[in-house]
């Protein structure tokens, strides 16, 4: 029986798609510039408190008040807005990965699809910026052409969990070592001014805590996506195994890349986000990674069913 090869690339570039990605984008840029401002509240603020705090001990009073204030504004505000914003932009991403995939759309997970309406306002904008467009173009690796849909699919959604853990993975190990740069400041700083241990507490500590929380909590949602990540290259990579093996039909094997979308989109939008300057300075080096995989496994494939066969 002669399989169709599929026509993910052909599609993903279509005007319809690329909307949705430049969409998606704009949603999710908003959610980072508030993770921008909670990063800049409680990281650079935080430690130029406390060196104004040992440096003028008469301003406790009004730097305590500042890290309350703050660690009150990111849990009442920015932290919920930012989840509202990351949940959105999961849903207009999920939005494009069922069309493309042709996989159903599961509104009792997903919720509603967002308004075409709204998706044209928020990429218009986006498009017109320079060089956006090419970042968006060939999101999934072009080699899967040659595929089956039902095997196509399965190396898309490797590329996009693949590349979810190697940069958080990355970002991972930064904020590890940030986090172990102000524990040093903390206790620098104290030496320096020879401050006992209540001291230490009341003016270095204090306005740092709300700084050490924030890295800490973003270091424990990396690590909890990684896992996450880790957990679903597995169960894709099983299934790849299997339809290679023929140990599956191409309807088990549909509904079990319905399971990994959903997984997908879950990590999406539950999980922290990754800052823009990250991404683009791996972007490169994912990519080609990404890509080399991605026809690694079609030669894997054609060579198991054969081209068209």
């Amino acid at each position: 029986m002669v399989v169709q090869s599929c026509d993910i690339p052909e599609r993903q570039n279509s005007d319809h798609n690329i909307n949705l990605l430049a969409a998606a984008s704009s949603v999710y840029s908003r959610a980072k510039s508030l993770m921008a401002i909670q990063f800049v509240l409680t990281v650079p603020a935080a430690l130029a408190s406390s060196i104004i705090m040992a440096v003028q001990p008469t301003t406790k009073v009004w730097l305590t008040l500042f890290s309350v204030t703050v660690a009150l504004t990111d849990a009442l505000f920015l932290s919920r807005m930012q989840t509202r914003l990351r949940k959105r932009g999961a849903t207009i991403q999920q939005m494009f990965d069922c069309g493309l995939f042709d996989l159903p759309w599961r509104q009792f997970r997903y919720g509603p699809p967002v308004d075409s309406e709204d998706i044209l306002a928020e990429a218009k904008p986006r498009l017109r910026k320079p060089k956006v467009r090419s970042r968006l173009v060939d999101w999934y690796p072009v080699a899967v052409k040659a595929l089956p849909l039902h095997l196509a699919r399965l190396v898309c959604q490797r590329a996009s969990l693949s590349w979810d853990l190697r940069q958080r993975d990355r970002v991972r190990g930064a904020l590890t070592l940030l986090l172990s740069l102000l524990v040093a400041a903390i206790f620098l700083i104290a030496l320096l001014r020879g401050n006992t241990v209540e001291q230490m507490i009341l003016t270095v500590y204090v306005p740092l805590a709300p700084a050490v929380l924030w890295i800490i909590r973003e270091i424990l949602a990396q690590r909890d996506a990684i896992q996450s990540d880790e957990k679903g290259l597995v169960f894709v990579e099983s299934l790849w195994n299997q339809a290679l093996a023929k140990g599956a039909t191409e309807e088990d094997l549909l509904q079990e890349s319905i399971l990994a979308q959903e997984a997908l989109f879950d990590a999406r939008s539950r999980s922290p986000m990754v800052f823009n300057w990250v991404y683009r300075l791996l972007r490169s080096r994912h990519q080609e990674q990404m890509e080399h995989k991605a026809a690694e496994m079609v030669q894997e494939a054609l060579k198991r069913i054969g081209p068209g066969q």
